[in-house]
């Protein structure tokens, strides 16, 4: 019940709901976040100046956090789910109605003043129901930041290796077209048969064509990675200061990595305080089945006097107790909660499997790395000495030489499918595993 001497405390609550807004705080504490999970310091420079130092896998993520689009459009979730939180927090207007008659005598006039009772006596939960979902807001807003961190990193490292094997493919073609031209004059000379001048053509024509298509990959993958970082115009003359990374002598500990993942990943927070919400949001609502729509206020009055009384309008219960509203939380809660396990049951599948490929990317590029190349190389300098001895022409040598440049290119593969796993690897976990600097270009076969 309200009555004209309350109006000073109502109008001192009013203000006080009016909380200011927490948006830049909230924006700063995930950066912060984003930044400690990934192990990265907190850009300091402009993105023209991060542009013109030549880029790293750590900078381009760096540089998509403070400016992709999409992602700065999500950070504005933040600023949406506090305005929630503010307006959760504020008293519910209060409604005047009035209504005058007029009479033989004087007009008689009616005034009523009223607030929603209810919504008074249940805004601290209100305001505690927007809380939670702005922390939830929040974790989603982390997650999506970290996807947007993953994929980056894993266009910048495929940038790496379409750079480095472009050179090795160009290498590839300039041998094929010395094949196809020595062809020609042996050919001329009668020495071999149309059969094999046409197959050194078609090794040729190959060879060109891989040329060409590893151009496309490394031009559409340098344009996914300016697309992530958000460049356009003179900034889109980014470049790398980097090449691809060389396989490191070991991996981070792979012990426990489920356990570090349910604790870090943001998608499972989130999954968690919307669980809370709908548990506390039903608990609610069974607190107040039996309440209806309350309004209490002020009523006055004036016939040949002011009169003024309290006012009171009340819901009775008597067909709805609010079955269906406590059915449908009730539902609510339970698909919160099933949707919480299997998103831990995913994320323990997203460890294991990542671990696993993992182990076998660095199988794989240790056996390029420590079998394959080492053989190929041989091969080489073998028919080398063939050809010196006169054993062995030269059209035996260039084929040699291109099948290494042939395993040069599946171990570079190899190298870049290792940091690609290890990558998901670490965002799989929630972002925390250390990575060893990304520094030392892969350098084979030269």
């Amino acid at each position: 019940m309200i009555s004209p001497k309350g109006l000073p405390v109502l109008a001192a609550l009013m203000l006080g709901a009016c909380a200011g807004l927490t948006t830049a705080e909230d924006r700063q504490a995930v950066t912060a976040e984003i930044s400690h999970r990934l192990n990265l310091a907190a850009p300091q420079e402009t993105v023209a100046a991060l542009v013109a130092d030549g880029l790293t896998a750590d900078r381009a993520v760096q540089l998509a956090l403070m400016n992709n689009p999409g992602l700065l459009a999500v950070y504005e979730e933040i600023g949406i789910s506090a305005a929630d939180v503010s307006k959760a927090g504020r008293l519910p207007n209060p409604v005047i109605a009035g209504a005058v008659r007029f009479g033989e005598t004087r007009p008689e006039i009616d005034l009523d003043f009223a607030l929603q009772f209810l919504n008074i006596l249940t805004l601290p939960a209100q305001k505690s129901l927007a809380k939670i979902g702005h922390e939830e807001r929040i974790q989603h807003v982390t997650a999506r930041a970290l996807a947007v961190a993953r994929e980056t990193r894993s266009a910048f490292l495929h940038f790496q290796a379409a750079t480095r094997k472009q050179e090795a493919l160009k290498r590839d073609q300039e041998a094929a077209e010395a094949g196809y031209r020595l062809a020609g004059r042996l050919r001329d000379a009668g020495n071999i048969s149309e059969l094999q001048l046409s197959l050194e053509q078609s090794a040729f024509e190959e060879a060109r064509f891989r040329y060409a298509a590893g151009i496309r990959d490394m031009t559409a993958t340098r344009e996914r990675v300016t697309v992530l970082l958000g460049l356009w115009g003179e900034n889109t003359g980014w470049s790398a200061a980097t090449a691809l990374p060389e396989l490191p002598a070991a991996d981070p500990a792979l012990e426990n990595l489920e356990a570090l993942a349910l604790e870090n990943r943001p998608e499972l927070m989130a999954a968690r305080r919307s669980f809370d919400r709908m548990a506390k949001a039903r608990d609610l609502a069974y607190k107040l089945r039996w309440f209806g729509n309350v309004e209490a206020g002020v009523s006055a009055e004036r016939g040949d006097e002011w009169t003024i009384g309290p006012a009171v309008t009340l819901e009775l219960p008597l067909f709805d107790q609010h079955q269906a509203d406590l059915a449908r939380s009730d539902a609510e809660v339970r698909q919160s909660l099933h949707r919480l396990s299997e998103i831990a049951v995913q994320i323990r599948s997203d460890v294991r499997l990542g671990r696993e490929q993992l182990i076998m990317a660095r199988r794989t590029a240790e056996h390029y790395l420590g079998e394959t190349l080492p053989l190929k190389a041989r091969i080489v300098q073998l028919t080398l000495q063939q050809y010196n001895y006169m054993l062995m022409g030269a059209p035996d040598v260039l084929l040699a030489r291109r099948e290494m440049i042939a395993a040069e290119l599946a171990a570079i593969d190899a190298v870049h499918d290792y940091w690609v796993a290890r990558s998901d690897l670490e965002f799989a976990t929630g972002g925390r595993l250390s990575l060893s600097s990304l520094s030392n270009p892969v350098n084979h076969g030269e």
